[in-house]
């Protein structure tokens, strides 16, 4: 791989990269692994949740660390997909939940590749690809699974918006949060995020539900983003909810959560 600085001396590393193929597509599956080569880590657990938290100062989760994340849209890529982008066009895609990443190197044709009004042919193709490679890996989730993970989302945006009645109306009755051996009410939990003034937001991955009747359960990966600039931090846990359908309503019984200690290399 070749690093070119600028014309100071500089190197840039958003810009001036050149490698083939295989090395942009072995730099994906670095990312795509958490960051760990051949059972050795090489990024820290702490980069790796930065690379992948939503920027604070962007209106929509379209951007993370050094990234471009699909959060914003989910379309065509999966949720938890982020990429690099070069400036014509090129592309490291990179899914962990579908342990798939994707390379186009190539030339655009002079257009802004991000230019919503200038549909670029890199862009095009990428997007039909995503689609494709998505359809052929994953069946459809059906309508009932997403309700699910709806219901886990919409629970944490109504936390980092403080909007007890919307919080509270997810809930079950009986609802327990259990953290790390913590166990608290759904207005304990609701009082300790409203006392602290920090802006907080939570973002949910690689959900996997499965169903018991009228019992649903869902793993997934939690990422939060707490105040902006140079404080924010950026905490992960490991989750299980458990929700239970009821008036034709599914209401969150349960979340189990376990921090990501975050421990360098």
């Amino acid at each position: 791989m070749v690093l070119e600085p600028d014309r100071v001396g500089n190197f840039e590393s958003a810009s001036y990269s050149y490698a083939i193929a295989r090395d942009w597509a072995r730099l994906g599956l670095l990312y795509a692994q958490d960051g760990v080569w051949n059972g050795q880590r090489m990024l820290s657990p702490e980069f790796m949740a930065l690379v992948r938290a939503p920027a604070p100062w962007w209106t929509t989760p379209a951007y993370g660390g050094q990234v471009w994340l699909s959060k914003a849209t989910c379309d065509p890529w999966p949720c938890d997909a982020y990429w690099m982008q070069g400036i014509e066009g090129q592309r490291v895609m990179i899914v962990p939940s579908h342990d798939l990443v994707v390379v186009r190197l190539g030339h655009g044709i002079g257009d802004d590749p991000n230019d919503p009004n200038k549909p670029h042919p890199a862009i095009r193709a990428m997007a039909a690809a995503g689609k494709a490679l998505v359809a052929a890996i994953n069946r459809p989730a059906p309508p009932e699974n997403r309700a699910v993970e709806t219901v886990v989302q919409d629970v944490f945006a109504a936390l980092g918006a403080q909007d007890r009645a919307a919080f509270h109306a997810l809930l079950a009755p009986d609802f327990k949060l259990d953290e790390d051996g913590r166990l608290m009410t759904a207005d304990q939990i609701f009082d300790l995020v409203a006392a602290d003034p920090v802006k907080r937001r939570w973002t949910i991955t690689q959900a996997q539900v499965q169903h018991a009747g009228d019992l649903a359960t869902v793993t997934y990966r939690n990422t939060g983003s707490f105040g902006e600039g140079a404080e924010r931090r950026v905490p992960e846990w490991t989750e299980t909810a458990i929700l239970r359908r009821s008036d034709d309503k599914w209401r969150l019984l349960s979340l189990h959560s376990t921090r990501i200690r975050q421990i360098a290399p």
